[in-house]
């Protein structure tokens, strides 16, 4: 059976792959802090998106896995 994944591990995910694109970002050029804050903001909502999707994908995957069970013949 698939496992939920909890809120705190994508909430780390989140954190880690925000962290790791900003300081990927940062070695190629200096920004300012307005325009860290923008990145920032956008790796969020970005971060978010991917969270929502994956979710949305997750529970389509888990209500045909307990639907498909019953559908054997």
């Amino acid at each position: 059976m698939i496992e939920q994944i909890s809120v705190e591990t994508m909430i780390i995910v989140l954190i880690v792959s925000t962290y790791f694109a900003l300081w990927t970002s940062v070695l190629r050029r200096v920004y300012t802090c307005r325009e860290l804050g923008k990145l920032l903001t956008a790796f969020i909502f970005v971060n978010y998106l991917v969270y929502c999707s994956f979710s949305f994908v997750y529970a389509k995957i888990k209500q045909l896995w307990e639907r498909g069970g019953d559908n054997n013949v």
